[in-house]
């Protein structure tokens, strides 16, 4: 894909791991979890990536190497903005669109990237972000659209009333920017916010200020808008990657650092351990139908906040 370059970020420490380990070096069916989002972003044909690096960096320098990577260092986790201006600087100079990836989200696909980076062609907006939408959005930053659909902010929940609160579309981090725009506009974050960090979400605020649009993309899996933030999580993503048909042939061909679709489609087996694994029962149909929130939902199920924090 000629003059598109992507910026993965991945130098947050991970606390919730528990491990000494940086959190995006843990791995998932035998790579590391940053392997499986550069391998989206390499079959999603970008050839040029900027991994923003920081907690134990040598740990995944190897990763780095492997996909003829660039290195971009963010000593002080300052928010997303500041990542993505560190990784910005390292770009070259050929790029005209940049995507924004987070380094612990392994269930994204390369198709879903394609279809992002197209949508911000087809409206030539000055972003686009990759959504989902959940059946639980708890934790996770809102995605406020315009009337005719375009994104019009996007709210942490700890900063969102009732009404917005309720809105099930969320953020997974994931963005296609014009170049232009996002070195025009990158200098020009403030971290006046109750974190004191530099969030990538403002970006839109100010695109709306130079009219410019930001196009939303539903991403096809709600998993695939899924981080991991914790060990319990990590088994779960690396269960949902065992049950896919597309991996099993994968790993049947042995193959590389270079990667197909992840996830493809499902097989029975893996559709029933998706709704056994949330909580979710059998009718006398055969289907799966959701139980409520008091019915004792799984908390193997339960989402981690996607913000500007929930990627340490």
């Amino acid at each position: 894909m000629e003059g598109v370059s992507a910026i993965v970020l991945a130098a947050g420490m991970g606390k919730r791991m528990k491990s000494a380990l940086p959190k995006v070096a843990h791995p998932v069916l035998g790579q590391p979890i940053l392997w499986h989002v550069a391998s989206a972003a390499k079959a999603a044909g970008i050839s040029e990536i900027v991994f923003v690096l920081g907690h134990g960096r040598n740990e995944v320098k190897r990763t780095v190497e492997r996909f003829g990577g660039k290195v971009a260092v963010q000593e002080r986790q300052l928010g997303t903005g500041d990542a993505a201006r560190a990784g910005l600087a390292v770009v070259s100079s050929k790029a005209k669109e940049v995507v924004v990836l987070c380094g612990d989200a392994p269930l994204l696909r390369p198709k879903t990237l394609r279809a992002l980076i197209a949508a911000r062609r087809k409206k030539k907006a000055a972003a686009a972000v990759l959504t989902g939408i959940l059946p639980d959005p708890a934790g996770y930053g809102r995605v406020v659209r315009t009337p005719d659909g375009a994104v019009a902010r996007i709210l942490e929940e700890r900063d969102a009333d009732a009404s917005i609160r309720r809105i099930r579309e969320v953020n997974s981090g994931t963005y296609a920017f014009d170049r232009k725009f996002l070195a025009r506009n990158l200098p020009r974050l403030t971290d006046v916010n109750s974190q004191r960090e530099f969030y990538l979400t403002d970006l839109v605020v100010q695109a709306l200020q130079e009219g410019k649009v930001v196009v939303p993309v539903v991403a096809g899996d709600p998993d695939e808008v899924r981080g991991i933030n914790s060990r319990r999580e990590l088994a779960e993503a690396t269960g949902i990657l065992l049950s896919s048909r597309t991996w099993r042939s994968w790993a049947q061909r042995g193959s590389g650092a270079g990667c197909g679709s992840r996830r493809g489609a499902w097989s029975r087996t893996a559709r029933w351990r998706t709704a056994r694994t949330c909580g979710r029962t059998r009718s006398s149909t055969g289907r799966a139908s959701a139980r409520g929130p008091s019915s004792g939902r799984s908390p193997i199920c339960a989402r981690k906040p996607i913000s500007e924090r929930g990627r340490t």
